[in-house]
């Protein structure tokens, strides 16, 4: 999946930003690996073999550290456990790099960490899920409507502990009756284990480092705070509530280093906002993430046609995705 592929004309190579990674490299003197997915796609199980691929080619003392750059707004549940573990088994130890964003998803691999390194702009989030469904609501498209754990949670502790006292009990049996017409019941279970499952990758992770008999408390801690506490999946944590509120290891970094990491996301980000034609075929390309050392590239490049859609807007046509060498 991630061989070396011919060369396209518009394939970005690792030479383009190669002095940005071996500067963070040289400050931090870690091995460093980047891991960007743009706010077009999210981590999934299709990351793990790149990031195996990468892993195996870093030339590194024993008991090094590695360095991990990370930007991205989510993904599944499930991945960063294999992602924790797969680095866990090249380096006894890891950090993060933190730019701008690790959400969601992204949070859960920064919880495995030793050491995060957050500025000005850096922020994590709460772990609780959003789960889709086939037993969910439907949009107008006939595609299942994304529920978020946590609004769940709220609506019915708010029919439990508000409505209680507003409404007779035969108003508060209508409107649980109205909510299960509106959501299936089956739904709600599957809901709800993605909740549990949120809770347990992130007590699992931060066992890698924290010890789960003396430091049980604080874990217990974490787990509950970014998965129950926070009102909103989209509240963005700062380094002081990293230190403060979590607990965990979290630095800032130089005003060198930090401008180092800006610019590398920077980097990275006008990258993939780019797209390239071909005019003989009309199709398009982009690169939607990197996973980089100092001497390999990795791309998750896509290929797409732009259609006039049946009310002549225009609709895109995605002919292939997959992660290549370049």
């Amino acid at each position: 999946m991630t061989d070396v592929n011919p060369q396209l004309p518009h394939d970005i190579p690792l030479a383009d930003n190669k002095d940005l990674l071996l500067d963070i490299a040289h400050q931090r003197e870690n091995p460093l690996l980047t891991f960007f997915m743009c706010d077009k796609v999210y981590i999934n199980e299709e990351c793990v073999l790149p990031i195996y691929d990468q892993l195996n080619k870093i030339e590194a003392a024993a008991n090094s550290q590695l360095d991990l750059f990370l930007y991205s707004r989510g993904g599944t549940t499930e991945t960063p456990w294999k992602i924790v573990s797969l680095i866990r088994e090249y380096f006894p130890k890891y950090n993060v790099l933190i730019p701008y964003r690790a959400h969601s998803a992204a949070t859960h691999i920064a919880l495995g960490a030793h050491e995060m390194v957050m500025g000005p702009m850096s922020e994590i989030s709460p772990v609780d899920p959003t789960r889709m469904h086939p037993l969910l609501p439907k949009d107008q498209d006939g595609n299942p409507i994304p529920i978020s754990v946590q609004d769940l949670k709220h609506c019915i502790s708010f029919l439990r502990n508000e409505a209680k006292d507003r409404y007779t009990a035969e108003a508060v049996a209508e409107i649980y009756t109205a909510l299960f017409e509106y959501i299936n019941p089956l739904a709600l279970g599957a809901i709800e284990q993605s909740y549990r499952l949120a809770r347990l990758i992130s007590q699992k992770i931060l066992e890698t480092h924290l010890n789960p008999i003396k430091e049980a408390k604080q874990i217990s801690h974490i787990v509950e705070l970014l998965s129950a506490e926070y009102q909103s999946h989209a509240y963005p944590i700062n380094r002081e509530e990293v230190i403060h509120d979590l607990g965990l290891n979290c630095t800032k970094p130089d005003s060198i280093l930090w401008q180092a990491m800006w610019r590398l996301y920077l980097y990275y980000k006008e990258q993939s906002n780019i797209v390239f034609e071909d005019s003989e075929t009309e199709i398009y390309t982009r690169h939607l993430a990197f996973i980089d050392t100092t001497e390999e590239r990795i791309v998750l490049r896509q290929h797409f046609q732009l259609l006039e859609g049946s009310h002549g807007e225009t609709t895109e046509n995605i002919v292939s995705t997959q992660w290549i060498r370049v």
